[in-house]
């Protein structure tokens, strides 16, 4: 298993994670608990997702280098990105990857999972909008899902990833 620092990022001390979450279930992504306060969702966090397909589900943190991941995306908001993913898998307006997806997998969720690197810099950017293209926040961001998306391409020849951008 790779983990982030494995593949070279440089993950600021505080933020709220070193590495992705386990794997979810698709149906599970909204009530995963980053702490024990009951208002700490993940999907809340801006961050980075991968989505994959597993008959059996790895244990441990979700490895960004995994072969059948066949999505890589980020977010200012990921329960929003989610929302409109799904939205777009039933033929719906919103999510260029929902689209791709439903056009290859129609609508088949029973074994989509997803893990979620959650970026909160707020100790780093105290003042502005951390969704703002040229915050540490937006910038990390499109660092590590541009980085995961670059190794998979690379080792991989791409896998089975849905990704055009």
């Amino acid at each position: 298993m790779s983990s982030l620092r494995e593949l070279g990022f440089r993950i600021p001390k505080d933020n709220v994670r070193k590495e992705f979450t386990r794997w979810l279930h698709w149906s599970e992504r909204g009530d995963h608990l980053l702490s024990e306060d009951p208002r700490d969702l993940l999907h809340g966090y801006s961050g980075v997702y991968l989505l994959a397909h597993f008959d059996r589900v790895p244990k441990g943190d979700a490895d960004p280098t995994d072969r059948r991941i066949v999505y890589v995306g980020e977010g200012g908001a990921l329960g929003r990105r989610w929302y409109n993913f799904e939205r777009s898998i039933a033929e719906h307006p919103g999510h260029s990857g929902g689209h791709a997806y439903r056009a290859r997998y129609k609508r088949r969720l029973e074994t989509l999972h997803v893990a979620a690197f959650p970026i909160w810099l707020t100790e780093l950017e105290p003042k502005g909008n951390p969704a703002d293209p040229r915050s540490l926040t937006c910038r990390l961001r499109h660092h590590v899902e541009q980085g995961v998306l670059w190794h998979l391409y690379y080792t991989t020849a791409g896998c089975e990833l849905l990704n055009r951008k």
